[in-house]
């Protein structure tokens, strides 16, 4: 039997939008961390346990400036805290991050199945809820879970009932996907032009910018 629990439209205020060598988007372990601290308190009042999860990207507000028009963007850096004590003189430190708000889905696979009725299981999600309120997201906080729910399935027919109640409770929406394969090709190529390439430098390569000066040639 396939399990999973749908937590749709979670509004995050002030999430980490740095991911590694990109920003705009928490990183997927901001997620999976979220999942297996759910996991950890869930467990201990039910007999259920999580595995991964998808998830599906609604809309963002990233908090970032253009100082000038052509200029790059910029966060919006804030003082911590706002005020120092009125005899500290210095100025509050300014913490450099990049915060944004955004609305999310995420569906968590129960690699455990919860066997239950129908009073059981509005309790359970109810104590989920309550768990997932009192949590933090990509260091956000989270300030509404428009709906969750608790879907299963095990015939065809289930199943695919089970696809479309997911998709009902989750579009429209941008499904984050793995693309460790466009490394691996990446990967592969160069170690085509260079056998002693390593994984980092295709890694690197994606963000790498590369210019190269070509003279004119002026006609004859």
């Amino acid at each position: 039997m396939s399990q999973y629990i749908v937590l749709s439209r979670i509004k995050v205020q002030n999430a980490n939008c740095i991911a590694g060598f990109t920003w705009g988007f928490p990183a997927i372990t901001h997620f999976l961390g979220f999942t297996h601290a759910l996991h950890r308190k869930i467990s201990e009042e039910y007999d259920i346990a999580l595995g991964g999860c998808a998830v599906v990207s609604h809309e963002y507000q990233l908090h970032v400036y253009k100082p000038s028009p052509k200029a790059n963007y910029e966060f919006i850096q804030s003082k911590n805290p706002p005020v120092l004590a009125k005899h500290k003189k210095a100025s509050p430190p300014i913490i450099e991050e990049g915060k944004m708000n955004l609305t999310t889905s995420i569906i968590i696979e129960v690699s455990k199945e919860l066997v239950a009725n129908s009073e059981k299981i509005k309790a359970f999600k109810q104590t989920f809820l309550h768990h997932c309120l009192k949590s933090r997201l990509a260091g956000g906080t989270i300030l509404s879970i428009g709906h969750i729910d608790l879907v299963s399935g095990s015939t065809d027919k289930q199943l695919k009932a089970l696809n479309n109640k997911v998709k009902r409770l989750t579009m429209p929406g941008f499904v984050l996907q793995d693309r460790s394969d466009c490394l691996k090709a990446r990967f592969n190529k160069l170690q085509e032009e260079d056998s002693n390439a390593e994984l980092l430098t295709a890694w690197l390569d994606f963000s790498a910018m590369k210019y190269k000066a070509q003279p004119e040639v002026k006609d004859k």
